[in-house]
């Protein structure tokens, strides 16, 4: 998780439930205590990245999470 405490921003990253415990609920309170420490953190906006055709994006959408934006920038050094 990385908080942005002066634009009270907190992006979540490799979120992951071991398959063999997946459908257990385990996942769903690692993101609310997330979203907890984040509100704790003063955040008021949460953000995470999902491919709209990974199963994970659909699961986040019945977390509660919308889809707002997809942007991608690519840069090299010479």
């Amino acid at each position: 998780m990385y908080v942005d405490t002066e634009a009270n921003i907190c992006q979540f990253e490799n979120l992951f439930t071991h398959p063999d415990h997946r459908g257990l609920g385990y996942g769903e309170a690692l993101v609310a205590d997330a979203l907890a420490r984040g509100q704790d953190a003063g955040c008021d906006l949460f953000f995470l990245t999902a491919a709209a055709d990974d199963w994970t994006h659909d699961w986040y959408q019945r977390m509660g999470f919308v889809e707002v934006g997809m942007s991608h920038h690519f840069s090299c050094a010479d």
